[in-house]
């Protein structure tokens, strides 16, 4: 009876090896990448695998086929299991619609262009404007300088052909051409009102000498008169003769006086009506060109600001031309002249890093217009 029972123990004991086998074989053979399908790697049943032959009596029938317990379950496969595990963690690739990627290419290109074209049509703007308050400017102090050189001949000719040669052409639009025209009428209206009172003078001075050459009696009838007996007809001749001098003389000098005065009135009255016409013409300039080219009215230059602007230049002392120049930034920044004006005081004071810095500002505002 023990015999029997030690036998029983030892097949046991050896089938229980032999399923501690087959499972370390299952969990070995995938690790190490054995295997090529899932038939191969999947374990076979315990009941397949043959028992070494043994010398041992046959068990009864329920103990050759025991029923499987926790140890004789199949182990699930590994190698599916991590194959499962990289594809669940792997971030799925999106697909791209070709036409809906070349559709976002073509709309991010015709933004790059729009922003190109904004800022190309940004920096036209600037430029344009930039180009009409430099003209404008250099307009408005020219017939300023007009109007108060009005008698001086040199100066307006100069002027004259300062605009004839060095505005630049590309830079006259439409309502320019046409105020530098009638700034070149209002200049020759000028010259012309200049050289007609220099012949009137020269009439005047000639009535003048006329009215003297009148005055003087004739050589030859004082001889004949001196050469007379008679005195009382020479005292009566001497007297008549002084007389008729003076009256002559006094009529002629007053009609002379009264042409020159008469000629003088027209003249001036011509010269007022140019000097009303370049005010009026300078104005209506600068409103045309506001509203044309939808400038800030208030950074305009009017008769009085460029008056002022003359009259601080004109300070002799640089210091306190600095001080005014400084306190009317705001009124002249877009005029060039300002700048340069305000770098020439600074470079003698010495102040060599604003001039610079004022020749800088000069230079972002310049516009072309000069030839």
């Amino acid at each position: 009876m023990n015999n029997k029972n030690n036998s029983v123990f030892y097949r046991r004991g050896k089938l229980v090896r032999v399923l501690s086998l087959i499972l370390a074989l299952s969990i070995i053979i995938p690790m190490t990448g054995c295997g090529s399908n899932k038939a191969e790697d999947t374990p076979q049943p315990a009941e397949t695998i043959a028992p070494v032959p043994s010398q041992t009596p046959a068990l009864p029938e329920e103990t050759k086929n025991p029923s499987p317990g926790p140890e004789a379950t199949p182990i699930p496969e590994s190698n599916n299991d991590q194959t499962d595990l990289v594809e669940s963690t792997e971030t799925p690739v999106p697909t791209i619609d070709p036409a809906a990627q070349a559709q976002a290419e073509a709309e991010e290109r015709a933004r790059a262009e729009e922003e190109a074209r904004r800022q190309a049509e940004e920096a036209r703007l600037r430029a344009e404007q930039l180009n009409s308050f430099a003209m404008m400017y250099y307009l408005a102090i020219t017939a300023e300088e007009i109007r108060t050189s009005h008698d001086n001949r040199l100066i307006l000719d100069d002027i004259y052909t300062s605009l004839l040669n060095d505005i630049n052409p590309g830079a006259i639009d439409e309502i320019t051409q046409d105020h530098l025209k009638n700034l070149r009428d209002i200049i020759k209206s000028y010259l012309l009102i200049s050289t007609k009172r220099e012949r009137l003078q020269f009439i005047y001075n000639q009535e003048k000498a006329a009215a003297i050459r009148s005055a003087v009696p004739n050589p030859l009838a004082i001889l004949s008169m001196a050469n007379s007996l008679d005195w009382k007809r020479l005292a009566m001749s001497v007297v008549y003769t002084a007389v008729d001098s003076y009256t002559s003389y006094k009529s002629a000098t007053e009609n002379a006086d009264m042409n020159f005065l008469m000629s003088g009135w027209e003249l001036d009255d011509e010269e007022v009506a140019t000097v009303q016409k370049n005010r009026d013409r300078a104005f209506d300039y600068m409103v045309d060109m506001v509203q044309e080219y939808h400038l800030d009215g208030m950074l305009t230059l009017n008769e009085r600001a460029i008056s002022e602007f003359a009259e601080i230049c004109d300070i002799e002392s640089p210091y306190e031309r600095i001080s005014r120049l400084v306190d009317e930034e705001k009124t002249y920044q877009l005029l060039g002249n300002y700048w340069l004006e305000l770098a020439d005081c600074y470079f003698e004071t010495d102040e060599y890093a604003k001039c610079i810095s004022c020749i800088d500002k000069y230079k972002e505002i310049a516009a072309p217009i000069y030839m």
